[in-house]
């Protein structure tokens, strides 16, 4: 994917792809509950497709 780099696009999102992994969102769900956060959070995550597991 290519991006053109302006100033007004610095910290927007130029592309994404979103994918349900009910492992990955459980995992999420159960790190949030035990540090007891509330509130709207966003989670991005980069997978090395060279790694067979997600820890």
């Amino acid at each position: 994917m290519l991006q053109k780099h302006t100033v007004t696009a610095i910290g927007n999102y130029t592309s994404l792809i979103a994918r349900y992994n009910k492992d990955m969102m459980d995992k999420f769900r159960h790190f949030s509950e035990a540090i007891s956060y509330v509130g709207f959070a966003n989670l991005d995550i980069k997978i090395d497709q060279r790694v067979t597991s997600i820890v």
